[in-house]
Order: C-alpha cells, then sequence, then structure tokens
C-alpha cells in the first residue's frame, strides 16, 4: 500500500453517494481505514467517507447548478492499516 492511483469516476448531482468499489486487501489481514485528506480549499469538507467502506456521501447539499460548489472535485483518500502504513488514492469527481 504505498502507491498512488488515479481513478476518474462522474459523480452525479442526484446521486446521494458514490461508492468507489474499493477493493483493498492487507496482506497482514489488517483492517483498514479510509479517510478523505483534508486540502486548505473547503472542497475536502464537502464530502464525508465511510471510514470503513470507502463509501463516499455529500457532508453538505451540494449545489452545483447555482455556482455554490465547483462542478469538478479531486479528493485524495487514505487508507490506513493498523500497523500506520498508508495508501493514497486520487479521486476526480466532474
Amino acid at each position: 500500500m504505498h502507491t498512488i492511483s488515479d481513478i476518474f469516476i462522474t459523480f452525479k448531482s442526484f446521486s446521494n453517494y458514490v461508492d468507489p468499489k474499493l477493493d483493498v486487501k492487507d496482506v497482514d489481514g489488517d483492517t483498514l481505514t479510509f479517510n478523505i485528506v483534508q486540502t486548505p480549499s473547503a472542497e475536502s469538507t464537502y464530502f464525508a467517507i465511510n471510514q470503513s467502506t470507502g463509501v463516499i456521501t455529500h457532508a453538505l447539499n451540494y449545489d452545483v447548478d447555482n455556482g455554490v460548489h465547483p462542478s469538478v472535485v479531486t479528493l485524495k483518500v487514505v487508507c490506513v492499516d493498523a500497523g500506520g502504513l498508508t495508501g493514497y488514492l486520487q479521486l476526480l469527481f466532474f
């Protein structure tokens, strides 16, 4: 778990969640935890992630139709095992 991958996902405005179908396995069988990496911009706070499954949801009423929120967002997700080893994933929502 030391590589960065790019996955491109269309996050439809009518969807309540996105399941990137993360199939992550730890060779030691450790429990894995997912988190959204906070960035200096507010965009990372617009979303929430289920720490066990990696399913991503809106953390607020996301409005791209009236220009309130950006129509393209890149999120960085970190996956951490019980030993503290990490892997990162970049997700592009458009």
